[in-house]
């Protein structure tokens, strides 16, 4: 009857409690991942998809403190919705600060920014995988080639300017809010 209730409604925190609460007093957190993949599989609506993988990665997180399953389901949902900055921030840092896969957290955004069109997320994701790599990879060719595709959608954004301020070169047609680029990177 859980389990029923938990398919009929797996973002129900009462089902969820109820059911994952079950599920891991009786040892069986891998028939929980089975079923919740299962959900996410069979849900046609991709928003809905990436709202469970949110909700299934964040529960697995906090509730089973399992950070390798909740970050599979928090990638998901990232891929789902680009637009998920509370995934993608976590995901940071797990795989950047804790696990220093830097490269790993870059490829992310860079192809979540690739679904994202041009909007606010997309500066938020081309910032963050411009950032990542000039300053946690010093790959400056890959930094600048993300910092030019910020700088057609915000040529004023603060990292961009850092990063044109570090590399003494405007990236965008635009002119620099002072007039000049001085400065150094924060």
């Amino acid at each position: 009857m859980l389990q029923r209730a938990y398919a009929a409604d797996a973002c129900s925190k009462q089902a969820a409690a109820l059911y994952e609460g079950s599920m891991g007093e009786a040892g069986k957190l891998d028939e929980l991942e089975q079923v919740q993949s299962k959900l996410l599989q069979t849900e046609a609506d991709r928003k809905l998809r990436a709202t469970l993988a949110h909700v299934f990665g964040t529960r697995w997180v906090s509730r089973h403190q399992n950070v390798d399953i909740g970050a599979k389901f928090l990638e998901e949902s990232l891929k789902l919705d680009p637009e998920n900055e509370g995934a993608f921030h976590y995901l940071r840092d797990a795989y950047g600060r804790k696990g220093g896969d830097w490269d790993r957290v870059l490829t992310l955004a860079e192809e979540a920014v690739t679904h994202v069109g041009e909007n606010g997320n997309a500066t938020f994701l081309l910032a963050q995988a411009g950032t990542i790599a000039w300053r946690q990879l010093g790959n400056l060719i890959r930094a600048r080639n993300v910092f030019e595709r910020l700088s057609h959608i915000e040529p004023q954004h603060p990292m961009l300017l850092a990063f044109e301020a570090q590399i003494g070169e405007r990236l965008s047609n635009a002119p620099p809010a002072n007039g000049r680029i001085t400065g150094s990177a924060p």
